[in-house]
């Protein structure tokens, strides 16, 4: 089981890897429903975490607000008025015997060519990979890290830009 992590450590591993991840992917029209991009990116995080071995469950955190891709408060501000991309953060627990970065690392090579990925980031104290995977353009950063002894995989992905419905602005 996941033991919760303190929002001070989250979000410095978040803030960590939002570098690595391009600016809100704006798609030739039509521009796809935000409800689409949150379900293309949950699936999209299931690719990955489909590889991971037997008995390593993913635990998704806290579902974020949508962030604008357009208009005045837009943190992007490269998308169409209207619309916001998805995000999802979340982690699996893995065992010690368990190689994280060969995991990690290997990756890009284990996706196929739907995907395509940067180098891995230099610099960290942890291994981290971003990789987009190209039909649906949602960007995925992975890495692997040790906090308080255990051995864990995060996971950041972020959709393109989705069309929102009245009720979601």
């Amino acid at each position: 089981m996941v033991k919760p992590r303190g929002r001070a450590a989250a979000m410095a591993v978040v803030l960590s890897m939002m570098p690595t991840l391009g600016g809100c992917t704006v798609a030739a029209e039509p521009t796809p429903t935000y409800d689409e991009v949150r379900s293309q990116t949950r699936a999209a995080v299931s690719t990955v975490t489909a590889l991971f071995p037997d008995g390593v469950d993913y635990v998704s955190r806290d579902e974020l607000e949508p962030f604008g891709c357009g208009g005045d408060e837009a943190p992007l501000g490269n998308g169409a008025e209207g619309t916001a991309f998805f995000t999802e953060r979340g982690e699996a627990v893995v065992p010690a015997s368990f190689d994280a970065e060969a995991f990690v690392l290997g990756l890009p090579d284990a996706l196929g060519e739907d995907w395509t990925a940067t180098e891995p980031r230099d610099g960290l104290p942890f291994v981290s990979f971003t990789m987009t995977y190209l039909p649906d353009h949602v960007d995925i950063a992975v890495n692997a890290s040790t906090l308080e002894g255990e051995t864990l995989i995060n996971i950041t992905a972020r959709s393109q830009c989705g069309q929102l419905s009245a009720t979601q602005r």
